[in-house]
């Protein structure tokens, strides 16, 4: 009797700290046009969405948005028509965003990180920005605010794994 309850009290164990871990389950690769990103976790995927993302992938605590500019679009709208990574996060969050901002840059990747009040609950977004021959891609990753610390290891994983098959 004693072994039983020892064993249903570390089966307790696992599934509660199984349950508050921010991202789990299988990593894979997955393809969201010409890009591919490999993520850990459950992923439901949906096309379209809020505020003109392409695709939207989510799990029941992280979200991430794909969001797909051609490049005839952006250069109609930017003096520059080479853009880097950088200077396509400027033109993006200039046009689109509207909000004080600030670039960072770690190793090749370029991001944003900024929190955002969705009705009176604090996420934290991770937007990446990368630069195709003929597209430009956003990749925003987002978590309520108290779990992104634990989170923010993963989505740097996430972002250094895009690739752009063009």
């Amino acid at each position: 009797m004693k072994k039983i309850a020892v064993l249903l009290a570390a089966l307790m164990l696992v599934c509660t700290l199984a349950s508050c871990a921010v991202i789990s389950g299988p990593e894979q690769t997955h393809e969201v046009f010409e890009l591919s990103i490999t993520m850990q976790g459950n992923f439901v995927r949906q096309s379209g969405g809020a505020y003109g993302a392409n695709v939207i992938m989510s799990t029941p605590s992280v979200c991430v948005a794909f969001y797909r500019l051609e490049a005839d679009t952006v250069h109609n709208y930017s003096a520059e028509k080479d853009l880097s990574p950088a200077l396509f996060a400027n033109f993006y969050m200039d046009k689109y965003m509207l909000k004080e901002y600030e670039i960072q840059r770690e190793d090749d990747l370029v991001y944003i990180e900024t929190n955002i009040d969705v009705d009176g609950t604090e996420y934290t977004y991770f937007y990446t920005f990368y630069c195709g021959e003929n597209t430009y891609w956003v990749v925003e990753m987002s978590c309520e605010a108290d779990k992104y610390e634990e989170a923010r290891p993963e989505f740097v994983k996430w972002a250094n794994s895009v690739t752009l098959d063009q």
